[in-house]
């Protein structure tokens, strides 16, 4: 009988503090330990993380089962598809380029992953643009390498959009409210401005950084490409020679390998 009392005992003492503890509307507030929102980016790690997003959303098209760079292959004049025992969604491709078609899915095509990965991508490069003046910097060189960082991921994505969809809506800003008004820009007004960020870029995105940085090297590989697109070759030629005469990154002059000893390989 005395455990029987005990347990109705510690029954109504849990309903007790239950009634008194769990009713206050207080324990529903969230206590957020962080934010995904730009009013969180006043530092500098901030905007780093946001830098190392972009380099993920710049992974995400060579890796996974169905890679979007397969449907860039398949698509153009790269590759074709040598299946031969059964139907693929490589063939009877003008049938996956229609404007109602499936247009990102492993089973069809990643066209719409491009359009929609890329200017997500553009969307946080502008968000780390827009904010760069509110975190406080060590010097004025680590500002304009964040910025300049900034710029090459951009400038990529921009690249790569006008090279799959040719012109496309140019945004420089970072969105605070809904849009509904956009409209697509020429490719060649895009690629030259791109070509000038890159420019200042180039001036402060140094080399020797960690791995999964921008390195200058890149960031004058990309304005190369782009000074190819413009039709600016002795450009192209100049930001060429800063990656190949930099002594970071050199053209292989050596045979190596089991064919080291044969001539008739061009090396």
């Amino acid at each position: 009988m005395k455990k029987i009392n005990i347990k109705i005992t510690a029954v109504i003492a849990c309903m007790v503090l239950i009634t008194i503890h769990g009713c206050k509307k207080s324990f529903l507030d969230s206590n957020q330990l962080s934010q995904y929102s730009p009013d969180n980016l006043d530092n500098v790690d901030a905007l780093k993380g946001v830098l190392n997003a972009l380099g993920k959303a710049s992974r995400g098209e060579f890796f996974g089962d169905s890679a979007p760079l397969l449907t860039e292959s398949l698509f153009s004049d790269v590759a074709v598809d040598g299946t031969t025992d059964k139907a693929t969604p490589a063939q009877n491709l003008v049938s996956l380029i229609t404007p109602d078609a499936n247009l990102n899915s492993d089973d069809f095509n990643k066209i719409g992953w491009y359009w929609t990965n890329f200017f997500a991508a553009v969307r946080s490069a502008n968000t780390i643009i827009s904010n760069i003046d509110r975190p406080t910097y060590s010097s004025e060189a680590q500002k304009n390498e964040i910025l300049g960082s900034a710029y090459f991921y951009r400038a990529y994505f921009y690249y790569r959009l006008v090279h799959e969809f040719g012109d496309v809506p140019l945004q420089l800003k970072d969105l605070t409210a809904p849009k509904y008004d956009f409209y697509s820009t020429k490719r060649e007004v895009i690629l030259k401005r791109m070509k000038e960020d890159l420019e200042f870029a180039q001036q402060w995105v140094k080399d020797g950084v960690n791995k999964g940085e921008v390195t200058n090297g890149a960031v004058n590989h990309l304005l190369a490409k782009i000074d190819l697109a413009l039709g600016d070759f002795d450009g192209a030629i100049a930001a060429a020679s800063k990656v190949i005469d930099g002594g970071k990154y050199t053209l292989m002059k050596n045979r190596f390998g089991s064919t080291a000893a044969d001539l008739s390989k061009n090396v």
